[in-house]
């Protein structure tokens, strides 16, 4: 039988070095804006008090970096992450957490940040548009149901004059 102790400390695949020892990164919990940087792994934003701007440094400095965005409030205040100057993330140049405990995991290749992982947006910003897209229908068929009544008052009207002159023809 194998135990873990009986394994090489170390693996190596590829590009890829991985030691067999614990892991640590850094945990940043923070109640304001800020720009990450290589100290930064793990972000705790606690929105409680203000909406909070997390801006992203520049891709082509931080190839391969990873960072994971959590939002720990439960205030409607929101966290936005910025994706540097012109650079996206996942094609967008922000991307918002709303609710508490909404994250997301991003990497960078170089040139732009990709969303791998996470529990907080699209589906979220979905369903917000389908939401507001469902109430101009509801507004829509409200306004439309309104005119129709009245079209269908003006016919009755029209067609009661147009019995009242057919009487008085036949009279």
């Amino acid at each position: 039988m194998v135990t873990w102790h009986d394994l090489p400390r170390k693996y190596e695949l590829k590009d890829i070095t991985i030691y067999a020892e614990d892991i640590s990164f850094s945990v940043r919990e923070y109640t304001s804006t800020q720009t990450l940087s290589a100290d930064n792994y793990l972000v705790l934003l606690d929105c409680s008090q203000t909406g909070i701007t997390v801006t992203l440094p520049a891709a082509s400095s931080h190839q391969n970096r990873m960072y994971t965005i959590k939002k720990t409030d439960n205030s409607v205040n929101k966290v936005t992450i910025d994706a540097n100057s012109t650079e996206t993330i996942d094609g967008e140049k922000t991307i918002e957490l709303k609710t508490q405990y909404a994250y997301v995991t991003i990497v960078c290749d170089g040139t732009e940040w990709f969303i791998i992982g996470g529990e907080y947006v699209k589906m979220e910003d979905t369903l917000e548009d389908t939401l507001d897209e469902q109430e101009k229908i509801n507004d829509n068929l409200e306004l439309l149901t309104k005119e129709l009544k009245a079209v269908r008052d003006k016919l009755d009207r029209l067609a009661s004059a147009m019995y009242s002159d057919l009487r008085k023809d036949v009279d």
